[in-house]
């Protein structure tokens, strides 16, 4: 990876490098210092800017996802000053919704067609993965802490993040242009699934069990499923905590977590400000039932349907459902097109499986799991649109025949 940085990079000058460096600075410092990934996606928002102003003949990418993705943003904006206590709800500005703008920071500044670079984009994402999956493993292991978290977040946050990474390395393994061999692609799963493991959170085992089924029916390839299931068993068998959480893991909906808590009640206010809800952040000031959370730390809502329903009511809600059902009828429409490139249907494949973990996981609000979750909505969109664009927009007279 190093020996195709040093090539793009020398193929660059004056800002288009310095955009390159910092992308790379944003990618892989994603999990493992949140003040680095923050500095560095406000100085690329501001290096894009310096070129639109400076090169006349720049223009801003629009893409096909650029409407609902504004309509979102505009939503959780426009809750704050209507928020039931705006004071609170006003931090949300800086700690996420600023964070939303990285998706048209991304679609100017990723370059799909650019083979070396999306290359070292995926690559750097499952680096990344594998480094904060062996600190949390290392934590755990020492007894740092009872569960694996990453350098800059709790156990949660570092399994929603792996598993979105996961489809990364795993839908890409025999695909020579990412990983020179398959094992190094093999070995990278084998510590991205035991950072998942020691994070004992049972949804992610549910979502990464279902990733590896996923992988097999695309992939035509039984042999990582039943290393997953082997690893998973041994896993069980030796490490009594795993195999503890495991069976909990079996009757699920009777160790809830609180969830039952909380969906009791968003039922019990969801009536009372459906339009433009209660406002961000606001959870611990309006919810009836903080007495009975077994976790009195709890600050959220733990669904993001939940979550920017009850902050933003449906000018939140209908724009977020719009944004998701956009990505994949537009997806899927390319996936069938005869016309989409070979090089980007291999990576629009694995994005759109990563981006599908968001959605049934959650994470899309998150400032460290949401960074991945706008990345793949990015790339998305730039295939979706660049094929748009190539076809005339006339998509139905590409759809390939399926047999």
């Amino acid at each position: 990876m190093l020996s195709r940085v040093k090539t793009s990079l020398s193929t660059k000058q004056g800002t288009d490098r310095a955009i390159w460096i910092v992308l790379l600075c944003v990618v892989g410092a994603a999990i493992l210092s949140t003040a680095l990934v923050q500095m560095a996606l406000g100085a690329l928002a501001a290096l894009w800017l310096v070129t639109l102003v400076r090169r006349p003949k720049s223009v801003f990418r629009s893409t096909v996802l650029d409407l609902p993705m504004l309509a979102f943003i505009i939503g959780r904006t426009l809750s704050i000053p209507f928020s039931v206590h705006p004071e609170i709800s006003v931090s949300a500005l800086h700690i996420e919704i600023i964070f939303y703008a990285a998706f048209f920071v991304f679609t100017n500044t990723v370059h799909i067609d650019r083979e070396n670079e999306m290359t070292i984009l995926i690559q750097l994402f499952v680096l990344t993965g594998v480094l904060a999956a062996v600190i949390g493993i290392c934590k755990y292991a020492t007894g740092i802490t009872p569960r694996a978290t990453s350098s800059t977040a709790g156990a949660y946050t570092l399994g929603a993040y792996l598993v979105a990474i996961l489809p990364l390395a795993l839908l890409l393994a025999d695909k020579r242009q990412f990983f020179k061999t398959s094992r190094y692609a093999y070995v990278a799963v084998i510590f991205l699934v035991l950072g998942i493991i020691f994070t004992f959170d049972r949804l992610h085992w549910v979502v990464m069990a279902t990733t590896f089924v996923v992988a097999t029916v695309i992939n035509k390839n039984r042999r990582p499923l039943v290393a997953f299931l082997l690893l998973a068993a041994l896993t069980i068998l030796f490490v009594p905590n795993v195999a503890q959480r495991f069976q909990s893991t079996l009757t699920l909906f009777t160790h809830m977590s609180d969830r039952d808590i909380l969906w009791r009640g968003a039922a019990m206010l969801g009536l009372e400000h459906p339009i433009i809800g209660f406002g961000p952040r606001t959870f611990r000031e309006i919810f009836p039932l903080l007495s009975e959370l077994g976790d009195g730390r709890t600050g959220s809502w733990h669904n993001d349907y939940v979550q920017v329903y009850m902050d933003s009511g449906l000018v939140g809600l209908v724009p977020l459902l719009w944004l998701i059902a956009a990505t994949f009828t537009s997806s899927i429409r390319a996936l069938r097109s005869r016309m989409l490139p070979q090089e980007h249907r291999q990576i629009l494949i694995p994005l759109l499986v990563s981006f599908s973990i968001f959605v049934i996981a959650s994470g899309m609000l998150d400032t460290i799991m949401g960074l991945v979750f706008r990345f793949d909505l990015a790339v998305i969109a730039l295939i979706v649109t660049e094929l748009r664009n190539r076809t005339g927009g006339d998509a139905n007279a590409n759809i390939a025949h399926l047999h």
